[in-house]
């Protein structure tokens, strides 16, 4: 099974949010990212290394940014989950 039907399979088993998950994944599919499953969820890499993910959850779904502290967030819209755990 390729990781595209990993990704296929994650939001149709998901399907409480599989139209705001589907709507992440177009936006991920219009960059250079490549498309993968870790931890049994969407990731996606750049020359290998991991930029973001996507989950969902009972009641909530999610984006996710590695190092997202790294990210200029002029309009703070961006939340950290962890806050005082994780560090970058």
């Amino acid at each position: 099974m390729t990781d595209s039907q990993k990704v296929d399979d994650y939001i149709e088993r998901h399907s409480k949010w599989s139209a705001e998950l589907e709507q992440l994944r177009k936006v991920f599919q219009q960059t250079e990212l490549i498309e993968e499953v870790k931890w049994g969820a969407p990731t996606y890499t750049l020359n290998g290394k991991l930029v973001a993910g996507m989950a969902a959850f009972k009641n909530h779904y999610a984006i996710w940014f590695h190092q997202g502290v790294f990210l200029k967030d002029t309009h703070n819209k961006l939340v950290n989950a962890q806050e005082g755990v994780t560090k970058s």
